[in-house]
């Protein structure tokens, strides 16, 4: 029955709540049953309600789309080995949650962290070509939060990297914010298929298809996801 529930949309993913609510359903249900057999704990259905609830408040995490006349920006980088095959890629929706344009970009050889970067650097650079501002930037690397907030690097790469985002930070009064790596799925799946194939190239609504296609209307709808501890 739980195999059937997984699987019965085109779009599955462990950490997905709707993956993980019959577990917890069964495992809270499971508990008050053992606590009525050896306790003598009434059954309360009650309880086992409240437990899920308590349960995932902790967990939630979802895309949240920008204030009205904002645009949101969703980065990420990937690199198969740190350093190994690179990618960078990002999208850009408004506060409907409709995709203005997605991009990919792949470098060769580089870190994860140049990486993160010119995921930020390319999706700023396209939402100033298109005039898509004031500017939300979500990245779900702590790392590259700090590195923008303290403006040094000791590798010369990074900090040339780092002033060109400065740059279009000021040009686009863009503000630039951490997010958890559940609630930034899109840009995720973008960047490990640049890197993976090493694509550079922008898409626009009618280019998004498949996978991508699904989360983003996940997103759309306020789908929440399970954050991993």
């Amino acid at each position: 029955m739980v195999h059937f529930w997984r699987y019965s949309t085109p779009f599955h993913s462990d950490l997905h709540i709707r993956t993980l609510i019959p577990f917890l359903i069964l495992w809270f249900t499971w508990t008050q049953r053992n606590a009525a057999k050896y306790h003598g704990v009434p059954f309360s259905t009650d309880s086992i309600i409240l437990e899920v609830q308590r349960h995932l408040r902790t967990l939630i995490v979802r895309w949240h789309a920008p204030s009205p006349s904002w645009f949101k920006l969703n980065t990420d980088g990937s690199s198969l080995g740190n350093p190994g095959l690179a990618g960078a890629a990002g999208i850009i929706r408004d506060s409907a949650g409709h995709v203005h344009l997605a991009y990919q970009f792949a470098f060769g050889t580089g870190t994860s962290v140049l990486a993160e970067l010119t995921a930020v650097w390319r999706g700023m650079e396209l939402a100033l070509t298109h005039g898509l501002a004031p500017l939300v930037v979500e990245v779900d690397a702590t790392t590259v939060i700090s590195l923008l907030q303290s403006c040094t690097s000791g590798k010369w790469e990074v900090q040339h990297m780092i002033m060109r985002i400065v740059c279009l930070q000021q040009l686009l009064v863009a503000d630039v914010q951490h997010v958890f790596r559940e609630a930034n799925g899109a840009a995720d799946h973008l960047a490990k298929e640049a890197a993976s194939l090493q694509l550079t190239r922008v898409l626009h609504h009618d280019d998004i298809t498949g996978i991508l296609r699904s989360i983003l209307c996940l997103d759309r709808q306020g789908v929440p996801h399970l954050r991993r501890g």
